[in-house]
């Protein structure tokens, strides 16, 4: 995927030992931005023949079903319907680690959100369900259903050892980071603003050492509001 919101598993796997392997040796001008490694990597694996980017997330769906793409990154959410639509011919495995370990994907949460405006009765009866949403019982059954996320409550026991697929995504839940409402208001809030940036990289318009002062910048000013 193209999108920052996608790439960030990946922008948060560089640290000191990964900025240095990608030149083969300690360079000065990649401890210079943070975010000049993880622009690197972008421009010279577009450079490759067998690797795309693709900002429609429609496409890399489509592109995976009718074989024009042998894998894509995707969140869990889009398991289930990737394997409705293929069914054996789907792989399932964890996004790669970098030299200094795992980075650390995105964790959505689903969240029940109560209105002011509701009447006292409306309250109560949205309470109850959400209530029933989380109980050990309703969380397992549907966890074992939709096979393609995690439950809140921390008590479940899942089939894990016989359930290949499950077993991955609790793998990867361990080292994500789950958004708070307030995380992911940044992040809907910054993904515009860094898409020209990316794309001037991966088109080879401009340079990652030119975009990197402007994508670290960006990112200081996101993360301090």
């Amino acid at each position: 995927s193209g999108s920052f919101e996608s790439l960030r598993w990946l922008y948060t796997g560089f640290d000191d030992s990964a900025r240095a392997n990608i030149s083969g040796k300690q360079s000065n001008e990649l401890f210079k931005s943070p975010s000049l490694p993880f622009l690197t990597w972008l421009r010279l694996a577009n450079l490759q023949p067998s690797i795309s980017f693709e900002s429609d997330q429609q496409l890399l769906r489509d592109g995976l079903v009718s074989g024009e793409f042998s894998w894509i990154t995707c969140s869990g959410a889009w398991l289930q319907g990737l394997q409705k639509r293929m069914g054996s011919k789907l792989g399932i495995a964890l996004l790669p680690s970098f030299p200094a370990g795992s980075a650390q994907g995105l964790l959505n949460a689903r969240t029940w959100a109560f209105g002011s405006q509701s009447s006292s009765i409306q309250y109560e009866y949205a309470k109850r369900f959400a209530l029933f949403s989380v109980n050990i019982v309703q969380q397992r059954n549907m966890i074992l259903r939709l096979r393609s996320a995690m439950p809140v409550n921390p008590g479940i026991s899942l089939p894990l050892k016989t359930d290949s697929t499950l077993a991955l995504i609790v793998e990867a839940g361990s080292s994500g980071r789950l958004l708070n409402l307030q995380n992911i208001d940044l992040l809907n809030a910054i993904e515009p603003k860094t898409k020209p940036y990316l794309d001037l990289v991966l088109s080879g318009d401009q340079s990652p050492q030119a975009i990197a002062p402007r994508f670290d910048s960006l990112l200081k000013q996101t993360e301090s509001r």
